[in-house]
């Protein structure tokens, strides 16, 4: 989108209009990713989010609060990843679960780094 809104920029001076929405939208697509994720971080406390017991087990990651719970198993996942202090649980392009790394110790997130590669869902 950003080479796009440059080259239509480029293309016709005499018309700005589009070419600057394509130029701003493609800058948004880029940075706002990471502000969620960030932002994200900063909020902490009782009030940001409810207590939560995630559990992972040889048939997915279930989740749990005092109000319900939840479960997926490791075949919904197309991608896990690691990024800005979360382990991000990927089922498509739009839905993820995120899970913070304060959440493991060390060796809990290294034994799930393996546990991950050996089923190929972890690339970290």
């Amino acid at each position: 989108m950003v080479l796009m809104g440059i080259t239509a920029l480029q293309a016709s001076p005499d018309s700005r209009g589009l070419p600057l929405i394509m130029l701003i939208n493609g800058l948004l697509f880029l940075v706002l990713p990471e502000a969620v994720l960030r932002w994200a971080r900063l909020r902490r406390g009782a009030e940001a989010y409810p207590p939560m017991e995630v559990t992972l087990d040889d048939e997915g990651l279930t989740l749990r609060t005092e109000a319900s719970e939840g479960g997926l198993p490791w075949a919904s996942f197309a991608e896990i990843q690691r990024h800005s202090g979360f382990w991000i649980f990927r089922i498509s392009r739009s839905q993820a679960v995120l899970v913070p790394e304060r959440a493991f110790d060390e060796g809990a997130g290294a034994e799930l780094a393996a546990f991950l590669r050996e089923r190929k869902l972890f690339r970290g």
